[in-house]
């Protein structure tokens, strides 16, 4: 029996900017409270089954943005955060996903902390994920990994994995940067001496690093000291439980199926109106047909009443065929089983399958001739017999042995 969703583990999966093409991706599986249970790198059919999906984007496919909005229900307009991003992107909006992180009231308007990631980004990874027999419940950005101290402070982080580094200033969105250390540690001493000229505490800065980083972490413990950098920690990339899911929109989960059926609601229509089309064309034919039938049985009727008054409709065909046959008689006419009758049946028959037979006796008497053949083979005798029985019997004459 299937655990229910609420009862089962939850696979988190991290998806970089090399995915699908690099089709390895790491995986966390944890218990439904957050307990670890297993870890691995592996392609989409390894990945632990039975299990919630939830993926995580590498931070480097989305950028954090904050931007000034006027009050108002204006602030809510998407055209409108659309416009206030126009100059920090490189692509159009209208080509980007935009999910809304939080607000920020000022006297001025309203500010918006925006994560923004290229639609077709999106697609390739869904895409990639369905065909591999995977349905995400959710889908955050590493930008929001959950990196808070344990008393819930916000903190200057830094946080490295191999190939990636993302740094956590206060007064700005997080932002990815390469692991290498000495492009790194540009931006660290920015954000810490921006720390150090708006407070009077000296600034820390606290590091979360994954297991394969121990030569950078070293690295920046010389460059930084004990008493700049605090005790490293392991970079949990798969904590997300404050994240903004990037599932909105036309990417919600079930908006697959909701927007194929919308763009099948019209020929679907269509469709459906031409079965009901036709259904009423068959439906009047069958009714004309049966109307038709109907009139024809009784014509029948009719003509058998007045042919027949009084008689039962049994076998209508043969009994009519036998009326005739006696009127026929009474007017004296010949009937089909008289004499002349059968004998012009017998000689067309005979013209046709045996031209080169001749008869040599003829017996007539209740309806039933008897001719005797000469000059006739066995199978022109059979196909006589055959065309004109049973009212004509056909014999082979004495002393003809063909």
């Amino acid at each position: 029996m299937r655990p229910s969703s609420a009862h089962r583990p939850t696979l988190h999966v991290l998806i970089d900017e090399h995915w699908p093409a690099n089709a390895e991706a790491d995986w966390v599986l944890t218990e439904t409270d957050s307990t670890l249970r297993a870890h691995g790198c592996s392609t989409p059919d390894r990945w632990p089954g039975d299990a919630t999906l939830v993926v995580v984007l590498g931070a480097s496919q989305s950028s954090w943005h904050r931007v000034t909005l006027p009050k108002g229900k204006a602030a809510t307009d998407p055209r409108l955060i659309a416009y206030a991003l126009e100059d920090v992107l490189l692509d159009a909006p209208q080509a980007q996903h935009i999910t809304l992180i939080q607000r920020h009231d000022a006297e001025t308007g309203s500010q918006a902390d925006l994560i923004v990631t290229a639609r077709d980004r999106l697609r390739t990874v869904l895409t990639a994920l369905r065909t591999a027999g995977h349905e995400p419940r959710h889908l955050y950005t590493e930008l929001q990994s959950d990196v808070t101290t344990a008393d819930g402070r916000q903190e200057l982080q830094l946080c490295l994995r191999p190939g990636l580094a993302v740094l956590h200033p206060i007064e700005a969105g997080p932002v990815a940067l390469p692991d290498d250390i000495d492009q790194l540690m540009p931006f660290v001493d920015d954000a810490l001496r921006t720390r150090r000229r708006d407070e009077m505490d000296f600034p820390r800065l606290r590091l979360h690093a994954d297991p394969g980083c121990e030569a950078e972490v070293t690295r920046i413990e010389a460059v930084l000291g004990s008493a700049t950098l605090q005790a490293c920690e392991r970079y949990a990339w798969w904590r997300t439980d404050a994240a903004a899911d990037l599932l909105h929109g036309e990417f919600s989960v079930g908006a697959a199926g909701a927007s194929l059926a919308r763009s099948l609601r019209l020929p679907l229509a269509l469709a459906a109106s031409a079965l009901l089309a036709l259904a009423g064309i068959m439906f009047a034919d069958i009714l004309r047909m049966r109307s038709a039938i109907d009139a024809l049985d009784a014509d029948i009727a009719s003509r058998f009443a007045a042919a027949l008054p009084g008689t039962p409709r049994v076998m209508p065909e043969a009994q009519l065929h036998r009326r005739l046959e006696d009127l026929r008689r009474r007017a004296g006419a010949a009937g089909d089983a008289d004499l002349l009758p059968l004998l012009g049946r017998l000689a067309e028959a005979r013209d046709d399958l045996a031209p080169t037979a001749s008869v040599t006796a003829l017996d007539f008497g209740a309806g039933r001739l008897s001719v005797a053949f000469a000059g006739a083979t066995a199978e022109e005798l059979d196909r006589l017999r055959t065309a004109l029985a049973p009212a004509i019997e056909l014999t082979q004459a004495q002393g003809d042995d063909r």
